[in-house]
């Protein structure tokens, strides 16, 4: 999992600098208050979009098109396309970079499953 941040860390940030879609710009007076923000990120928003695209619809569209890559891909680029009215519509730079995203999302997940013990 740690492979799949940091490679996607060397292309999303390039990548999203290039397209002015972020900046460098650190505010080290926020670090405060960033316990409180990432744990409501990641129960409000970040969980639930985690289960609906990986843990359900990409296991669909890999089960109906039997075809894990088509399903890691499809789904992938629909959460790309959900990203579409986030700042603005629409936004095609927050749809480049969740599609990229979600192919890292999909593969770790992909893999996190492949690790499972079979039932």
């Amino acid at each position: 999992m740690l492979g799949s941040f940091l490679v996607f860390g060397a292309i999303a940030i390039p990548l999203g600098t290039g397209m002015h879609f972020i900046q460098f710009a650190p505010q080290w007076h926020a670090w405060r208050h960033s316990h409180f923000c990432l744990s409501r990120f990641s129960f409000s928003t970040a969980w639930p979009e985690e289960f609906l695209f990986r843990g359900l619809l990409q296991n669909m569209l890999s089960r109906s098109s039997k075809s894990d890559f088509a399903g890691w891909w499809t789904a992938s680029v629909l959460f790309g396309f959900s990203h579409i009215t986030n700042l603005g519509f629409p936004n095609w730079r927050y749809v480049i970079l969740a599609s990229i995203a979600g192919l890292f999302y999909g593969w770790t997940w992909r893999r996190a499953i492949q690790s499972l013990p079979p039932r």
